[in-house]
């Protein structure tokens, strides 16, 4: 390979739509954090999950997102944003 061809290299390795789609979905409820004084926050936003909210759990490694921010990180990446596991 030639430094040439550095620029060619297809560095995307997001998911497809159609399976970013696929992923569980759901309304969040406060009550799925183990304490319901605590807050869980969407790692990519840096928002705390507030009740009602979509959201999405990667089920590779159980990580929870706004619906909105990890289906954009899925489409530009394979991975978990917080563990990088393959999804």
């Amino acid at each position: 390979m030639e430094i040439s061809d550095i620029s060619d290299i297809d560095y995307n390795k997001g998911l497809p739509l159609n399976k970013v789609s696929k992923l569980p979905k759901f309304d969040f409820t406060g009550c799925m954090a183990m304490d319901p004084r605590d807050h869980i926050c969407c790692t990519i936003c840096l928002q705390d999950l507030e009740e009602g909210d979509r959201a999405r759990r990667l089920p590779s490694c159980r990580h929870l997102f706004h619906l909105v921010c990890i289906d954009e990180w899925l489409l530009q990446n394979g991975s978990c944003p917080i563990c990088r596991k393959d999804v």
